[in-house]
Order: C-alpha cells, then structure tokens, then sequence
C-alpha cells in the first residue's frame, strides 16, 4: 500500500514501518488512524508504541467495513473469502485487549450505507482482502469469476456496514 501511495501521491513523504515500530518521534501525532488492520497487530506492542508517538489528548481509531449487515449478496461474498482464510493475526479480538492504561475505554460506533458497486468495484473489493490476495493466482482467477458469477450484470445494490473503533491517550 506504501508503493500505491508513493506512486499516487509522488510528493508525500512516505515511511516504511509497522504498528509494533512507528517511525516518528514521541508524541509528534494527534491522531492514528487504522483501515481494516487493527486484527493484525500485535495489540500490546502496538498500543504502546501509538501511546508513544500520540500527543496528550490524541487518540487512535480503527476502521472496519463489515460485510456481516445482513445483505444477502455480501453474505455470500464473505463465504466465498471466508474459504480461504486462514488467521485473523494476533489482535482479531482487540477490544478483549484494550490497554486501560494507556488509552480510555473504546467507543464504538456503526455506520451503515446503502450504494451501488459495480461488479469490478466488488471484485476489486474481494481481491483486496487478505486471504484472497494472499491466495496463489489460479485461486484469486477461480474467486473473481464466482465473484462476477454471483454479482452479475452491471453490479448491485449493497449494505455495507463500518465500525469505528475509537480510543484517547491518557
């Protein structure tokens, strides 16, 4: 994602690092914010280093588009990733492993919307998740033909639900 950003953005100073490593220095941020990889840290490595490079008062939120809203489409979608997944990574349960002294409770929230996806955008979608994109090419050619075969035509209608994480330094 680092490469698509240089690459977008060629004047954006772009960092290689992870959540367990941040390279910037001690409370130099007000905010973090996470698109569907929260389940991928390491949860307490991870919130102590986001502790370290958040200002007083800054916080962190994590993104999640659930395809769990109750669209039948998306249900069926998430079966054909589901197949394939192997591991959530080490945080799947983060909320179980907020770090109370460090940062205040989580509040949570869902947002849900209502838009129409064409079938690329759904392939795109699904080719994007990480049990597909980490899958062998044969795999990935196998799943974006049942994505199309189950979207069909031009695209759909889907209820696409994002949970927000949100939580402050103390």
């Amino acid at each position: 994602m680092r490469g698509v950003l240089e690459r977008v953005v060629p004047d954006v100073e772009a960092l290689f690092g992870t959540a367990e490593d941040i390279p910037l220095p001690d409370a130099s941020v007000d905010a973090i914010t996470v698109g569907e990889a929260l389940h991928w840290f390491e949860p307490g490595l991870a919130q102590t280093e986001m502790h370290r490079v958040l200002r007083p008062g800054g916080g962190y939120a994590g993104l999640f588009n659930s395809w769990e809203s109750g669209d039948p489409l998306l249900a069926r979608l998430q079966e054909l990733v589901d197949t394939l997944r192997k591991d959530r990574g080490a945080g799947a349960d983060w909320p179980d492993h907020q770090d109370r002294a460090r940062f205040t409770e989580l509040e949570q929230r869902s947002f849900c919307q209502s838009r129409f996806m064409t079938v690329d955008a759904l392939a795109e979608w699904v080719a994007s998740t990480s049990p597909v994109a980490g899958a062998d090419s044969e795999t990935q050619a196998r799943v974006d033909a049942d994505v199309r075969a189950l979207v069909g035509g031009d695209g759909a209608d889907v209820m696409i639900d994002t949970d927000v994480v949100l939580a402050f330094r103390v």
